[in-house]
This record gives C-alpha cells, structure tokens and sequence, in this order.
C-alpha cells in the first residue's frame, strides 16, 4: 500500500477527478473480484432452476398425452356401451309390446 506522500505526488500529477476516476475503477474491480463466486453460484443455480422447470413441463406433457389417450380410449368404451344399452332398450321395448300384444288377443 502506497503511503500518504506517495498517494498525493499521484494526485499532483495525475489530477484529482483522474484519481479519483482510478480509486472508483480499482473498487469496482475489487467489489467484482468477490462477488464473480456469487455471481457464478447464482447462474449456475438459475440454469438448475430452467432445467428442471423444462424436466416438469416434459413430464406435464407426458401425462396430458397418457390422459388423451386414456380419455379417447374411455369414451370409445363409453359410446359401445352406449350403443349396446340403446339396441337393448329396443329390444326389451319391442319384447314388451310383443307380450301386451298377445295379452290383448
């Protein structure tokens, strides 16, 4: 570390707003030199953050197609039985009127 005469022949010679100018770089130099470790961790932690959001949007997506696909296959099901249930009803209306028919002769 320079001493006190030392530091004011600089300033004579340079000027006091270059001195200044220089004292303000040399801070902001030293203020980047101990933050650069937090700056990496919290980087790296934000990649580690984006990653895992891509990871669950991912496995959100494989989900919404397992659900669509089960969903189509439950309302291909759905509509069979359905259909099966319309052609029993008929049936069992037409055994009905059948029966009342031969009730009435």
């Amino acid at each position: 570390m320079p001493s006190l005469t030392e530091m004011g022949e600089f300033i004579n010679k340079v000027g006091a707003l270059s001195a200044f100018f220089i004292a303000t770089c040399v801070a902001i130099w030293r203020v980047g030199v101990f933050m650069s470790p937090l700056v990496t961790k919290m980087f790296e932690a934000h990649v580690s953050y984006l990653q895992s959001l891509q990871d669950n949007e991912v496995r959100r997506t494989q989900v919404l197609e397992s659900q669509k696909s089960l969903l189509a296959q439950n309302t291909a099901i759905l509509s069979q039985n359905t259909n099966m249930l319309t052609q029993n009803g008929e049936y069992l209306r037409d055994i009905h009127n059948n029966v009342m028919h031969r009730e009435e002769s």
